[in-house]
């Protein structure tokens, strides 16, 4: 799954050389080492590159379903959209560097001033000088403003509606470095060029990504109304049913995004009911956060929902022998509604056996679940210092076995048992809920 963002990012940097290199391929081998116009070269690519990235990170916050094919789930494409933020940061901020940096040390006489300035000749259509110097301009500000946003965006300590709220602002950043994007091709021979052609289309597809992001219509045509009909708290989390407008088709595994009541935030909760019954949705959910803890304390039946979805490609569908389930706390909820399925099928055709990770002893509904979906049930109970590790795991499978590993919890038990299962080439499939 990881290899599929990693060729997509692999392939919007290729996309960017060539970009670049079609109408500048002469100019920099031109260049002789000359420092002055190396940094203008540059300044240009590490733009195109800039751009590139931000443009990616725009189109994979629609959440389009062709999008989540390509990256292997929608999980998955945050954490490229994240990479992408990144990305664009690092190499807007070289940008700016290069361009304002040398400029001064020349002027403070550290180094040897560019004896001439040389336009770049071209076939630009004759767009009034000013209209550029405003791009300018607004980019400047936009990425003083980017740099701001990206910190607070990748600090853990900054509350998530704040988070979401910070992001409503990306889009107009984007489209602040487009107009800066496009307005500086007039001082560049790139309107002669193919490139031009390439980044008409982009700037294209990223301002229309923008526009829908800013108006809100985000996975709008995947949106349905429901009511909590039931909601009981157990302790931290608090067990709900939702009797849902339209039926929601999903598979086992899958997860939505839901608003409750007048919160305006929605959040990403894994659907535990069985996929059987569309119109009914179950969502078990423990209080993580503010929102989640305010949820948990005041929920009630007859409160309005808006669920948004299915999405993810947690997909226990495969042609494997045998399937261990491996399940951390509330990362139990896919593996409900699996059970649940197998359960009003008459039980699992494929050897399934669940390992229960948690700090106390599972539900009776979960004893009886995995009975009737005839799964087997391993509980290891951390409250006497019991570990589920690696070892333990690959000991069960045999070294010709055709099986695979599904796994729901902690992070850092995650990234442990994928590494290691990757060394044997057991198959392992995870859905990541760190959306930040």
């Amino acid at each position: 799954m990881m290899r599929k963002i990693t060729y997509l990012g692999i392939a919007t940097f290729l996309t960017a050389c060539l970009i670049y290199l079609i109408p500048q391929l002469n100019i920099l081998l031109s260049t002789h080492g000359d420092g002055w116009l190396l940094r203008k070269e540059f300044i240009l690519f590490s733009g195109v590159v800039a751009w590139l990235f931000m443009t990616l990170a725009m189109v994979l916050s629609l959440r389009l379903p062709v999008l989540e094919s390509i990256t292997g789930g929608l999980d998955k494409g945050f954490i490229l959209h994240k990479w992408a933020g990144i990305i664009t940061l690092t190499t807007g901020l070289l940008h700016w560097i290069m361009k304002v940096v040398p400029k001064w040390l020349a002027q403070q006489g550290w180094i040897t001033p560019q004896q001439k300035i040389r336009h770049m000749a071209g076939t630009a259509p004759e767009w009034p000088i000013e209209l550029a110097s405003t791009g300018q301009t607004i980019a400047e500000w936009a990425i003083y403003i980017l740099i701001i946003l990206c910190i607070i965006s990748l600090s853990k300590k900054v509350p998530y509606h704040l988070f979401r709220y910070i992001h409503k602002i990306f889009p107009m950043i984007y489209l602040s470095m487009t107009f800066h994007t496009l307005t500086i091709l007039s001082k560049t021979s790139w309107w002669s060029s193919p490139s031009l052609l390439i980044i008409l289309l982009l700037a294209g597809i990223g301002t229309v990504s923008a526009f829908i992001s800013l108006f809100q219509l985000i996975g709008k045509k995947r949106k349905i109304l429901a009511t909590v009909i039931r909601a009981e708290c157990r302790g931290d989390t608090i067990d709900i049913t939702l009797q849902s407008e339209k039926p929601l088709h999903y598979r086992s595994g899958q997860f939505a995004f839901v608003r409750f009541g007048n919160n305006p935030e929605q959040h990403p909760y894994t659907i535990a009911s069985s996929p059987v019954n569309p119109l009914k949705l179950r969502f078990v959910i423990k209080a993580l956060g503010d929102d989640t803890r305010h949820l948990v304390e005041t929920l009630t039946p007859g409160v309005k929902a808006e669920v948004e979805g299915p999405y993810g490609c947690f997909d226990f569908e495969c042609g494997l022998e045998r399937q261990i389930w491996v399940a951390g706390g509330i990362g139990i909820t896919p593996f409900l509604s699996r059970l649940t399925t197998l359960a009003q099928q008459g039980g699992a055709e494929t050897p399934t056996e669940l390992w229960y990770c948690g700090r106390q002893e599972p539900s009776r509904e979960l004893t009886e679940l995995c009975s009737k979906a005839k799964v087997r049930l391993h509980t290891v109970d951390t409250r006497n210092h019991e570990r589920l590790n690696s070892g333990i795991l690959l000991q069960t499978i045999s070294p010709d076995e055709k099986a695979g590993v599904w796994f729901c919890g902690p992070a850092s038990f995650r990234r442990i048992l994928h590494r290691d299962m990757k060394k044997r080439a057991v198959p392992f499939q995870y859905d990541n809920f760190s959306l930040r």
